[in-house]
């Protein structure tokens, strides 16, 4: 067997691995969704969207290849992903906050850091955060421990 087949064998396994466990990672999504919701409603942020996706098998595949991850169900971080888009830059601070206040953030990038003042491209910010122990109970069995990442932008973003 060689490099390119084996490449590919593995990609095919994580791909058939994913697939067995992808509704975790839907129920994942829609359990942030809500608890982001309902953490966002009583404040004075104006969201346009909270919105939601589990990856899809094809994307998977496609990001595996293209960035050669050598564990890529350890390693991707947006498996799940949950878009949280407000109408005002004001309000990204406040609900960059009620996340850190509801989820245990993992990781957190800001991507305007990344671009300077002088630069045009992706902006918002990311965390990485899984449900963790203070959600617990039957309701959550299989995606208390799986990674999702929220990000935060404006309309304009």
């Amino acid at each position: 067997m060689n490099e390119t087949s084996e490449e590919n064998s593995a990609i095919e396994a994580s791909i058939s691995e994913y697939k067995g466990i992808r509704h975790f990672y839907k129920k994942l999504v829609e359990e942030v969704k809500y608890v982001l919701n309902e953490r966002l409603k009583p404040s004075d942020v104006r969201v346009a969207d909270i919105s939601g996706r589990a990856k899809t098998p094809d994307s998977l595949k496609k990001k595996i290849e293209s960035k050669k991850y050598k564990t890529p169900l350890n390693d991707i971080t947006d498996l799940a992903g949950v878009r949280v888009v407000c109408y005002y830059e004001s309000d990204l601070a406040i609900a960059n906050e009620i996340i850190r206040s509801a989820f245990q953030v993992h990781e957190h990038i800001d991507k305007n850091d990344d671009l300077g003042v002088d630069k045009m491209g992706y902006h918002g910010t990311h965390f990485v955060i899984p449900l963790g122990s203070p959600y617990s109970g039957a309701r959550y069995d299989g995606s208390i421990n799986l990674s999702c990442e929220i990000q935060v932008r404006t309309v304009l973003q």
